[in-house]
């Protein structure tokens, strides 16, 4: 995994070979809470390459209520390239929602960043 403070977001690259199970969801929240505050800044961007989820409704719930307690008015563009949502990845993110957070999946980066209103810089 390749994390990057870009000044206006933080940038975390998984790469290939993420698999979304609740205790390494755990563990990621936990290091992305960490990661904001070091920053002071709540706008992330997540990329990953085909993500295998090994997550059930509640696991996804859970995930979505552990998202919003990480940082006071987190934003989580997520961009998982060869994967489709579903009514698991919409629980995801309605109870993150529901609990302050905004979380959104997407296809590409660039639709991401705007999303995030950040300024795009990138390090590739």
């Amino acid at each position: 995994m390749k994390v990057e403070f870009l000044g206006d977001h933080i940038h975390i690259d998984h790469g290939s070979g993420l698999t979304i199970d609740p205790a390494a969801m755990r563990d990621l929240w936990a290091f992305f809470g960490e990661l904001c505050r070091e920053h002071d800044c709540g706008s992330i961007l997540v990329e990953a390459e085909s993500p295998k989820r090994k997550m059930g409704t509640i696991d996804a719930f859970e995930s979505g209520v552990e998202a919003a307690e990480i940082y006071p008015g987190l934003s989580v563009a997520i961009c998982f390239y060869n994967y489709e949502p579903d009514e698991m990845t919409d629980l995801f993110v309605t109870s993150a929602r529901n609990r302050g957070a905004r979380v959104k999946f997407f296809e590409d980066k660039e639709t991401a960043l705007r999303w995030l209103g950040v300024r795009g810089k990138t390090s590739d």
